[in-house]
């Protein structure tokens, strides 16, 4: 062992022994690291006791890791088959964990530590071989129900329901009972319901198990699956889509739920399969013989799997692959020109895609290269004679606008893009008109475009408004809607004469309040109001139109991608939860000054009017609409609806709503699906419920758990301070609800991130961590820390006990804190090593809060139990006579502090340092 690698041992074993495990580990790692002399012993050593850290930490695969790379090294080390064991057990891992149990009673039958978990085991493998048999028993029995085709259809259904079930809940038990070779046939049936059923089993199956995946994926092979995707059944597709993207996360390890990235070894080791799948899945994106649906379903997996951030890497395969130009092929379909099957809402997953893909480029080299694929695509498009390419051409680009913007925008600027679309729209064919002006629409999104716009195709968005087929005329209208909200909030930047707007929005309402109305007409109205509602005065007018909210919430329920969209920022323009630079006097002075256009608040957008306007939509049922929106995959939709969530619970009386409505449930998921500024704003909004509400009812069983993580993302200095506080103060309410929460917040780093806020200077922030960390204080790994570390930790809480007069919550945390501390004989010696101890526990003996002077009396009682010398500090001093009076003391509030003045005399006397008499 070298000089450097032992001196790294000595340290970590110092820290293992203070429970600073965090440390101990890096000190491990570090030894590891200048272990150079090549001495396996060693170096099994070092990872021995990282695998106890892992064990403490309760990082079980990686302390199951590091013992296995010790027992490479050495078969027979006793104590890393005991890691291993205790990790394998809590990785559900019983029959390995047994082995390594049972080896260890073998070479050491002495150990007595290893026997409860033999004895635990033991059991546990007596009964997972009843279990098996009990199950492979009902396995029998749903199969022969699921294949009697004489059973009535009531009992046939229910055992395909049981197989689903049995195939997430047990895969283990029905892939050995020969579920896959039974269910494949299945596939080929004409009977959707059973397909569907067998189809659902099968991915359930693959899900978690490398092995399962790998001989499931060869049984039913990609043509198998490609076939299901054919079939016109939304449910169908849906599950053939998550059974393929299972399988996937198989080969690779990805797990999106739990925000595990992919394994590197694991996916190069199924390369080739991996591969044979993403090809599959390309090509099959412009098959002719897919259902609409099922080319939906290919759609979500090229979204989900592609990005490098939250799937695979696929990127570059992709580009070669000619995906980008798959993808476009679709979004430029439309149903009257086109023989490829789509739904409604397949260009929106198009858009989707495309941006999710764009959003996850690295460099600018990768960007180019899309950039010029999508060019490439929509020029030859344009260059074409027909005019139905030309259509196609536009209509990609729409779903371009739609998606990555700036790729978009930058196409609109090719030579005679804008030309084709204005002779479009002028054209007195109703195809070429609805597609000019939706292109119209989602062109004029940036004002330089907007502009031009106004000026070319201004005239024609008028005649068109006056066209009697009401699909052309609601496009006009939102297109107008969109050009005339151009001045964005700003009062008096509007593009439109005062009152415009609102006329405007009529028109809107009388399309969105009619019920009669298809569903096309009514999210072009909802679209035409998203422009609008940056105007306060239509602000005020939809929110004063109860019909009006309600037919918004209702068209929530069924709009697709666009729609939700389109939903979510009338929201949040209602609300103004949009981002607000605030500009500084002195600027706004010095642009007048210089004759510069400074933006103007309108008066109905200051404060009052705002909670006026959230009020009356929180009781007009926004809070379940917002749940509802939460389905899309839009990350950006998905930051629209956390801002409106944000916004909301500003307000206490609300938050009650949104956890009655199942808004708590659904902000968890935007937490870690969203950009990173919706996640921050989910996050808040989750704390500020969690402060007011009793967490146990606002996030019942594991939910607890989960919220964990992304309130400790708040405590992030890059956070804003009112996010550092609310954070601090929901953590405080959670860490009362259970032993098991408490550890979830160790395990996070908790304890750093809480501590790095005691020494904080705003007092709000550092008063809610002071009694963020007294509730974590319940666990020992935390009084260890306080107390078994050379740290100043017990001597910042008395500091802050003495801080009564400028702040008394936080002195009251702090006093409670150092009498959970002064129960430890360390702790005493902590508390004695600060000069002022005895002046500032003094102090607040006398004070006249008596929650505060019975918290000092505590610590005051503990150190004088345990130290003679302190106890004679105190009788020495003036001390001996307040006890005395308190211990004499009738006052009912102060009985608690009598019975520890009481605890103190006789500590007196036990040292022999006051005669009974003097303490009565």
């Amino acid at each position: 062992m070298t000089m450097d690698a032992q001196l790294k041992k000595e340290e970590g074993n110092k820290f293992f022994q203070a429970g600073d495990y965090a440390s101990a580990l890096a000190c491990y790692t570090a030894a590891l690291k200048l272990q150079t002399d090549g001495n396996k012993n060693d170096t099994a050593t070092f990872y021995k006791n990282r695998a106890a850290c892992y064990l403490k930490q309760e990082e079980w695969q990686k302390a199951a890791d590091d013992a296995s790379k010790v027992i490479e090294i050495i078969p027979a080390d006793t104590k890393a088959l005991f890691r291993r064991a205790q990790a394998c057990d809590q990785l559900g891992q019983v029959e390995q964990a047994f082995k390594d149990a049972r080896a260890v009673i073998h070479l050491d039958p002495k150990n007595k530590a290893v026997i409860p978990l033999m004895e635990k085991l033991s059991a546990r493998i007596q009964q997972m071989s009843k279990e098996r048999h009990s199950t492979n028993s009902r396995v029998s029995q749903m199969l022969k129900a699921f294949f009697d085709q004489q059973a009535d259809t009531e009992k046939r259904q229910a055992a395909a329901n049981n197989l689903c079930i049995l195939g997430r809940d047990n895969p283990a038990q029905l892939f050995e009972a020969g579920g896959v070779e039974v269910l494949v046939p299945v596939l080929g049936w004409k009977e959707p319901e059973y397909v569907l059923a067998a189809v659902r089993t099968l991915g359930g199956m693959c899900a978690n198990n490398e092995e399962r995946a790998k001989a499931i994926m060869v049984a039913v092979g990609f043509p198998g699956l490609q076939q299901q995707l054919t079939k016109d059944s939304e449910d169908l597709c849906i599950a053939t889509g998550y059974f393929i993207m299972t399988m996937v996360c198989a080969l690779t390890g990805l797990n999106r739920k739990e925000e595990k990235k992919v394994d590197m070894i694991r996916l190069n080791a199924n390369i080739q399969a991996v591969g044979s799948i993403m090809k599959a899945i390309i090509l099959t994106l412009t098959d002719t013989k897919l259902s609409g649906f099922g080319r939906d379903a290919v759609i979500d997996l090229i979204l989900k799997l592609v990005p490098r951030t939250t799937g695979i890497d696929w990127i570059r395969r992709f580009f070669d692959e000619k995906g980008i130009s798959a993808l476009l092929k679709i979004g430029g379909c439309i149903q009257e020109l086109t023989d490829l099957k789509i739904t409604s809402d397949t260009r929106g997953h198009v858009a989707l895609a495309l941006n999710n893909i764009y959003m996850d480029l690295e460099s600018d080299k990768e960007r180019a290269l899309f950039r010029e694929q999508c060019e490439n695509y929509t020029v030859t498009l344009l260059d074409k004679d027909d005019f139905d390419s030309k259509i196609q051409c536009v209509v990609a680009l729409t779903t371009l606008l739609q998606g990555p913007f700036d790729v978009g925008n930058h196409i609109m600027g090719t030579k005679g893009m804008l030309e084709i679309m204005l002779v479009m729209a002028g054209s007195e064919e109703v195809l070429p008109q609805k597609i000019a002006v939706e292109a119209i629409i989602q062109a004029s999104t940036k004002p330089d475009k907007s502009k031009a716009i106004l000026e070319l195709g201004m005239p024609i968005l008028k005649k068109l408004f006056q066209s009697k087929d009401d699909h052309i005329k609601v496009r006009a209208l939102a297109a107008l809607c969109k050009t005339g909200s151009s001045g964005g909030t700003d009062a008096a930047g509007k593009a439109m004469a005062d009152g415009s707007t609102v006329k405007l929005a009529n028109y809107c309402l009388k399309y969105l309040k009619n019920p009669d109305k298809d569903m096309d007409l009514r999210k072009w109205a909802a679209e035409g109001l998203a422009y609008l509602t940056l105007d306060a005065d239509v602000k005020e007018k939809l929110c004063e139109d109860t019909e009006a909210i309600q037919a918004i919430v209702e068209l929530s329920k069924k709009a697709d991608e666009l729609g939700i969209y389109g939903i979510a920022t009338i929201f949040v323009n209602l609300t103004n939860s949009y981002d607000k630079k605030e500009i500084m006097p002195e600027l706004k002075e010095l642009a007048k000054f210089s004759k510069q256009h400074v933006p103007e608040e309108a008066e109905k957008d200051q404060r009052e009017y705002i909670q006026k306007r959230v009020d009356s939509l929180v009781k007009n049922n926004i809070i379940s609409a917002l749940v509802g929106l939460t389905k899309t995959q839009s990350m950006t939709t998905k930051e629209l609806i956390a801002r409106v969530f944000f916004t909301v619970t500003d307000s206490k009386e609300h938050r009650g709503v949104i956890v009655q409505q199942g808004a708590a449930k659904v902000l968890l998921p935007l937490t870690s699906e969203c950009t990173d500024e919706g996640k921050v704003l989910a996050a808040h909004a989750l704390a500020r419920v969690a402060i007011t509400t009793n967490p146990e009812i606002a996030f019942p069983g594991q939910r607890c758990c989960e919220l964990v993580r992304p309130l400790l993302a708040l405590l992030h200095p890059e956070c804003e301070g009112l996010a550092n506080f609310e954070s601090l103060m929901a953590i405080t309410n959670l860490l009362t609800v259970s032993e098991s929460v408490r550890q979830r917040v160790l395990k996070e780093g908790g304890f750093a991130k809480i501590e790095h806020w005691c020494y904080e200077e705003h007092e709000m922030i550092k008063r809610s961590a002071v009694q963020c960390m007294l509730n974590l204080l319940q666990c020992e790994e935390v009084q260890k820390l306080f107390l078994t570390t050379e740290t100043d930790r017990v001597k910042l809480m008395l500091l802050y006990c003495g801080e009564h007069e400028d702040d008394m919550e936080l002195a009251l945390a702090a006093t409670a804190a150092t009498a959970i501390l002064s129960h430890e004989e360390s702790g005493t010696q902590k508390i004695m090593q600060v000069k002022s101890w005895l002046d500032i526990l003094k102090d607040i003996v006398v004070h006249d809060h008596s929650e505060l002077q019975y918290r000092g009396l505590i610590t005051l009682a503990n150190v004088m139990e345990k130290d003679k010398e302190a106890a004679t500090k105190v009788v020495e001093g003036e001390l001996l006579e307040t006890l005395i009076a308190i211990s004499q003391l009738e006052d009912f509030l102060r009985i608690k502090a009598k019975k520890e003045a009481i605890r103190a005399l006789a500590a007196a006397q036990k040292w022999e340092l006051i005669k009974p008499a003097e303490a009565k």
